[in-house]
């Protein structure tokens, strides 16, 4: 027979009050109330800035065969030291003629691949040609890749010609659990605010050129892009128009700090579809909180040593 001490009673809840909401603390989630609990996903990073999968080196790529094939899977990563949680993938794709595309990623040994996400497109070109598509990314769903864990994508078209659509990827991850989150005042991004703007720097058609370090994955100088931030905002995606046949994956990263002392935070990936590197537009995984007043800078790394691209960067200013 038990003897557990009776649970009290609880008062009576008036008729129309509201349950209270139950606390996710325990689980070590975020609480979050009103309208910005959608936006819990989207929150500005900056202690834990993501990793591109392949870390180094040129991102894989893939040429579709023949419809109704699939590609073969092509590997993204035999594994990493550390779990991470899967934030983006950003892609790059040549195309020969009007296609739809599909794409799937799966994890396990090659041959024994289970998908965890896909997606399609529809892609109408015309004349002939080579048609580079730079800068598609899509938000993941936050998959948790344990450590060692193998990842691979695989794509297929439309078409009755092989080689019709050639596509490249890189993934974004962080550390999991994700960690990092800042603040913001999500009510007001969600509801609208008449003080939001999006913006290029410099001014257009403006660029400042950057240039990777002297070894292929070597970072570059960091590139003052804000000596001082008017108000806080939100860097969202770096702008080029490099278009070049041959060059490999680039990476770009944004920091803040005096020059000398940056502090690196987010970055976003030119990807390299096999056939050329388009940079064009390059969506940051995470957006980098920026504050007033502080400085920011970007730097380039690239398979490339010593590539040199013009860039912008645009940004959203964030209602305070």
């Amino acid at each position: 027979m038990s003897t557990r001490a009776a649970r009290p009673a609880q008062p009576a809840r008036a008729p129309g009050a509201r349950r209270r909401p139950r606390s996710h603390a325990s689980a070590g989630l975020p609480i979050i109330a009103g309208p910005s609990a959608i936006l819990a996903w989207n929150q500005p990073y900056r202690s834990n800035p993501c990793v591109p999968l392949p870390q180094t080196g040129t991102n894989p790529s893939v040429a579709a065969p023949a419809t109704p094939n699939w590609s073969a899977w092509t590997q993204i990563t035999a594994g990493e030291a550390a779990d991470l949680t899967l934030i983006q993938l950003s892609a790059a794709a040549t195309i020969l003629k009007s296609n739809r595309i599909f794409l799937q990623l799966g994890v396990g040994a090659a041959g024994s691949e289970t998908i965890i996400y896909e997606n399609a497109d529809r892609v109408a070109i015309s004349g002939a040609g080579a048609l580079p598509l730079p800068g598609f990314f899509y938000r993941l769903p936050p998959y948790k890749l344990t450590a060692g864990t193998r990842l691979s994508f695989r794509i297929r078209q439309t078409t009755a010609t092989a080689g019709d659509v050639t596509i490249g990827v890189v993934v974004h991850a962080q550390a999991s659990p994700l960690a990092g989150a800042q603040p913001f005042d999500g009510d007001t991004y969600a509801t609208g605010s008449p003080n939001s703007t999006q913006l290029i720097i410099p001014a257009i058609p403006s660029t400042i050129t950057m240039t990777s370090g002297g070894a292929p994955d070597a970072y570059g100088a960091w590139y003052e892009f804000i000596a001082a931030a008017a108000t806080r905002l939100r860097p969202i995606a770096a702008v080029s128009p490099m278009l070049a046949a041959g060059n490999g994956t680039t990476h770009l990263q944004i920091g803040t700090g005096a020059a000398g002392l940056e502090t690196p935070h987010e970055l976003a990936s030119f990807v390299y579809d096999g056939a050329f590197t388009a940079a064009h537009h390059a969506a940051f995984a995470r957006a980098a909180d920026i504050r007033a007043g502080e400085r920011v800078a970007l730097r380039m790394r690239s398979d490339t040593a010593s590539l040199s691209t013009p860039t912008a960067l645009i940004y959203e200013t964030v209602p305070v």
